[in-house]
């Protein structure tokens, strides 16, 4: 169950496939996409985003309402989902 929205602050935020800091990035989230926190370990928030499901630095993400959930799709790319605000 999703616990809280949150969206990623940086122009470059990895999703990792654990929370020990040393594996390497399943995947790199672009700046105002959205992801949902099922679990909070330490600094870290297992998270589910359209990409897939992994691990990302809480500090990588900030809290703003769900209602500025938006979704972008460019042809040929996978949908994204994005913050407006």
């Amino acid at each position: 169950m999703i616990q809280s929205h949150m969206y990623t602050n940086k122009p470059q935020t990895n999703l990792y496939a654990d929370n020990s800091g040393t594996s390497a990035s399943v995947y790199v989230l672009n700046q105002g996409n959205w992801v949902g926190v099922l679990e909070t370990q330490d600094k870290w928030f297992r998270v589910l985003c359209i990409q897939g499901e992994g691990w990302i630095r809480a500090e990588d993400v900030e809290e703003r309402s769900p209602f500025n959930l938006h979704v972008q799709w460019t042809p040929g790319h996978p949908i994204q989902y994005v913050s407006a605000a």
